[in-house]
């Protein structure tokens, strides 16, 4: 009896063993779908936005309500927003126009590229005090990386608040690391901003897109095995059959 009783005992240990085992081994399979803000007051006018609280257009929400239409049927395990209120608005009319609706999360580190000083005004004043720092023209500006017109333009700030390359990367890389953690497989919605967009699809996939991120244009990433893919380009219409459903 006694002999009975280890073989179940050490049975049972190596089923749970074999259970974790297989749980630690299968891959999770995420398919993010970024998008950016509908038109905003900012954008309208012209101005650089970074954390400002410019609210959507009309033209906007009819944007957002479009977009959210053409993703009614996705089935979402959750759904972000940077906290900005032109991309809150956004998630809102997507996610009221989903069939199954989800409660919403805020993540400030999908938020803009923070600008400091140069928030809310003209595009044209952020992009001279760039080249002035960089020693170079506006038009030749398409000549530096990614870092340096960053770093130029938080070295002009006078207020000493816009964000460098670093803080700027380290930022939107750590909010997409919590969302992989946070959800292991299914379809995610983030609501965001240009700047960070186009920044996470090169920095996760290593893919440079020269394709306009428009207002509520869709990107779509897969995460499978810890490996980021660009599944599609910004969009307007995204192909929904490319998704995983919701577990």
């Amino acid at each position: 009896m006694r002999i009975l009783r280890v073989f179940t005992a050490a049975a049972l240990a190596f089923s749970l063993l074999s259970g974790s085992q297989l749980a630690k081994a299968t891959p999770s399979h995420l398919v993010v779908y970024l998008i950016r803000h509908g038109q905003s007051v900012d954008n309208a006018a012209g101005l650089q936005s970074g954390w400002s609280t410019t609210p959507l257009t009309s033209l906007g929400l009819r944007q957002a309500d479009a977009i959210g239409r053409r993703l009614k049927s996705l089935s979402l395990v959750a759904a972000y927003s940077s906290g900005s209120v032109r991309a809150v608005q956004t998630l809102d009319a997507i996610l009221a126009a989903n069939l199954k609706p989800i409660q919403t999360l805020t993540d400030p580190r999908f938020r803009e590229w923070g600008v400091g000083f140069y928030d809310q005004k003209p595009v044209a004043v952020a992009q001279g005090a760039e080249a002035q720092q960089l020693k170079t023209t506006i038009a030749k500006l398409v000549q530096f990386n990614d870092a340096q017109r960053f770093d130029a333009l938080a070295a002009a700030d006078p207020t000493k608040k816009t964000e460098t390359w670093t803080r700027f990367k380290t930022r939107i890389l750590a909010g997409m690391a919590s969302v992989a953690a946070a959800n292991r497989d299914g379809n995610v919605v983030i609501t965001s901003h240009g700047y960070v967009i186009k920044h996470l699809i090169k920095l996760l996939t290593g893919k440079y897109t020269a394709l306009s991120i428009s207002n509520t244009s869709v990107t779509v990433l897969d995460y499978s095995s810890g490996v980021w893919t660009l599944k599609q380009g910004p969009t307007l219409t995204p192909k929904l059959p490319e998704a995983l459903p919701a577990k």
